[in-house]
């Protein structure tokens, strides 16, 4: 499988917390299960609206694979999650391994709340990380 980059999507009060302390936690979840969950650019939106509200802003980070690959586990499809998904065998995410981050649009379809992951990257937030 050639994929060079996986996504974490956290809120925005989450990544002003690891802007400040140069990791990203993991979620309560991860702490279960004792690995960090990660997602494949197709899976970044169902997993946004599934997981998050709107009041919680979240934010898409974009994580260079090269940094973690050796310490994936790819985890089988599940009736709550119908695709296949990494985890990662690792305490927290560094920062230095971000390469993006990338803004969530809230709306609504057929009355139900929806994200959609922004293309481009938002430059405030990497100048923000690095400084």
């Amino acid at each position: 499988m050639e994929i060079r980059h996986f996504y974490r999507v956290i809120s925005a009060k989450d990544w002003g917390k690891a802007s400040r302390r140069g990791v990203i936690e993991p979620c309560r979840a991860d702490r279960r299960v004792g690995l960090i969950h990660l997602n494949t650019r197709d899976i970044v939106e169902t997993v946004a609206t599934r997981h998050f509200r709107a009041s919680e802003f979240p934010v898409v980070v974009e994580l260079d694979a090269v940094h973690f690959w050796d310490d994936l586990e790819w985890h089988s499809p599940t009736a709550a999650a119908p695709w296949l998904y990494p985890m990662l065998r690792r305490p927290y995410l560094d920062m230095g391994w971000v390469t993006g981050v990338h803004l969530l649009l809230y709306s609504e379809r057929d009355g139900k709340p929806a994200f959609a992951m922004k293309r481009e990257q938002v430059e405030w937030a990497l100048r923000r990380s690095a400084g």
